[in-house]
């Protein structure tokens, strides 16, 4: 099959694995589902295209290669976001964001929900998971050094993220440390080490995918930029940081430590 039927097919497979689990979010009255979704959807963008490459060529190196590291990236992140989302608030047992949207949106939220929060991801998996997309595709086979260069990138950023994650989540769970800013381990280096990962992370996706393809792999570039556009300037660092704009202990935390890239914390 054709590179640009099996996007096709990848694309409209992404869209049904959301209007899916949008269907439960309306049964269940709660919208945390887009969060699990997301997740399963890069599988499903690294995966299908696999499945759907000529001569069924499933032994190649770095489809395998490529694969196991969205699969590791994504039950991750889908199971962060579920432990995340639900049970947050009491009342509605939906995440505080959601919240805000139902009581904004009022008559309108099941279908403005369904345009804004499922369906924009739908296309945001696709352009993200485009490295892998295209990867999988294809047919060539034997690694590269490039092959090497972005494995090796992906796990200093996994790395990163998942400790990250681990290390605020066990500082959260200690009643102790209600109300207190998280500046040990990774954290004493990066006001946000695990975005740091989350963009070295697709930086190793899209550099492992450089090879089959050539110039149509260079256009997933816009992978690692979007997350970092995203990360950097839209929902990632502006929103984390905007609720301690008036905590004098995070304003110290911040003045000695870097916003992203790690780096020993300033006198």
């Amino acid at each position: 099959m054709k590179i640009g039927f099996i996007m096709l097919w990848t694309l409209l497979a992404i869209f049904l694995l959301f209007v899916i689990f949008y269907i439960i979010g309306l049964i269940d009255k709660k919208v945390n589902t887009v969060d699990i979704a997301y997740g399963l959807g890069y599988i499903i963008a690294a995966i299908l295209p696999w499945i759907l490459s000529e001569d069924g060529a499933f032994m190649i190196e770095r489809k395998i290669i490529m694969t196991s590291l969205i699969l590791l990236w994504g039950l991750r992140i889908a199971i962060f976001l579920t432990l995340r989302s639900f049970g947050k608030d009491e009342t509605t047992k939906e995440d505080r964001r959601f919240k805000v949207f139902r009581d904004d949106w009022g008559k309108t939220f099941w279908w403005r929900s369904f345009v804004q929060l499922y369906v924009s991801q739908v296309f945001l998996i696709f352009i993200i998971g485009f490295p892998a997309i295209v990867t999988n595709a294809g047919t060539e086979t034997g690694l590269q050094v490039t092959d090497y260069v972005g494995i090796g990138i992906w796990i200093i950023g996994f790395f990163f993220e998942f400790t990250g994650d681990l290390q605020m989540y066990l500082f959260k769970k200690k009643p102790e440390n209600k109300g207190k800013i998280m500046s040990k381990g990774l954290w004493k280096y990066s006001r946000h080490p695990n975005y740091f990962g989350e963009i070295t992370m697709w930086l190793g996706i899209f550099i492992l995918g450089l090879y089959p393809y050539g110039t149509l792999n260079i256009v997933g570039i816009i992978s690692p930029i979007i997350i970092a556009l995203a990360l950097i300037f839209v929902s990632g660092i502006p929103l984390a940081e905007k609720r301690y704009e008036e905590n004098t202990e995070y304003q110290e935390y911040k003045k000695r430590t870097n916003a992203l890239i790690p780096w020993f914390p300033k006198k």
